[in-house]
């Protein structure tokens, strides 16, 4: 997917695990909100597993229009009821829709300080996600490779607003997902495993 002739999406691992990975360390998730549909690659992937519902939130309506062409079980997907798709700016979504959810993604578009987007790596953004998250929810940013001053202070954005999240680098894909919520993300070795084994299912 291209945008202004930026390379902003496209079939990768990581927006499979932009799904899988928080939903595995949220606590017995049944909400979960994707802010950035892209090729819908997350949201797919949030939609197998059983009794979540999912919403999937971009600003560009065009994007839910192309999923077809981006995956060929999309109608299917689409059709499930506790599948939703709304055409709103995350931000605007999430100031008039209090309703927790126990996980959020983030994927902005490429790069960091593109307008529009650099608004969702601010303090004031982050905080708005807490504030919706439920007690056990977790909020995932997907960080992409840019600069070392720039990946440096979303981090710490990030975790000036949630102390104790936890960084995980993308699999095939340079980049990192931070993962926070309201209790630190502790892992020990048992725990990583466990993790593991969850994603392998």
């Amino acid at each position: 997917l291209y945008i202004n002739g930026i390379g902003v999406a496209s079939f990768v691992t990581e927006t499979k695990m932009l799904a899988h990975l928080p939903i595995v360390l949220a606590h017995e998730p049944r909400r979960f909100l994707v802010i950035c549909f892209g090729v819908g690659t997350t949201l797919r992937s949030a939609s197998r597993h059983e009794g979540l519902e999912v919403v999937a939130v971009d600003l560009v309506p065009d994007v839910f229009d192309y999923f077809p062409l981006s995956h060929a079980d999309a109608d299917i997907v689409t059709a499930k009821p506790e599948v939703s798709f709304v055409t709103a700016d995350g931000r605007n979504y999430l100031l008039t829709h209090p309703e927790p959810f126990d996980v959020i993604t983030l994927d902005p578009s490429p790069p960091l300080h593109a307008a529009g987007m650099v608004n969702l790596y601010t303090r004031e953004f982050f905080e708005l996600c807490r504030s919706r998250l439920s007690p056990g929810g977790v909020c995932c940013l997907w960080v992409p490779p840019e600069s070392k001053s720039q990946v440096a202070m979303v981090l710490k954005t990030f975790i000036d607003v949630f102390p104790g999240a936890s960084l995980w680098g993308g699999i095939e894909y340079p980049g990192f997902y931070i993962i926070g919520g309201f209790a630190p993300v502790v892992m020990t070795r048992e725990s990583l495993d466990s993790v593991v084994a969850r994603l392998a299912e």
